[in-house]
């Protein structure tokens, strides 16, 4: 339901706006978790630091996901987890931003190939006018360091 442009979203350098989360610098998920692969060829540069940009409303059902997973190797035949975390679900209503979600790397050596997987809220807080509900995790783009 939330395209945006595909995969180079991602990566094309323009970050979305909280007013309009239909616009197609965000990519919406809700059924189906966040999942994308980036490939660093024959070079690949040691990372530390993987940043998602993701957007929150909380009354339009979107939230920061659940969980988020790094898998990492040096091709996308073979990844292992190298990184899970799960970040805090908001306990009350809060305004609409763009927040950066940090991923520290505990490993230090170089992958060619890292694939992200963000897990959207299955199921809404009971505090949330839409409890029970499934919620959306919108994100416009990711950064490595």
């Amino acid at each position: 339901q939330y395209p945006g442009e595909g995969a180079k979203t991602l990566t094309d350098g323009k970050k979305g706006y909280t007013d309009n989360f239909k616009d197609p610098l965000w990519l919406g998920y809700r059924e189906n978790p966040f999942a994308a692969e980036f490939d660093f060829g024959d070079k690949p540069p040691v990372i530390q630091k993987i940043v998602i940009s993701s957007g929150v409303n909380i009354g339009g059902y979107i939230f920061p996901p659940t969980e988020i997973e790094v898998w990492a190797g040096q091709n996308n035949r073979i990844l292992k987890l190298i990184k899970s975390v799960k970040p805090a679900v908001p306990k009350e209503n809060m305004p609409q931003q763009v927040e950066a979600i940090e991923v520290e790397l505990d490993s230090k050596p170089s992958f060619i190939v890292y694939k992200l997987i963000a897990k959207p809220i299955s199921k809404l807080p009971s505090w949330h006018s839409g409890k029970g509900k499934k919620g959306w995790f919108f994100v416009d783009e990711v950064f490595f360091y």
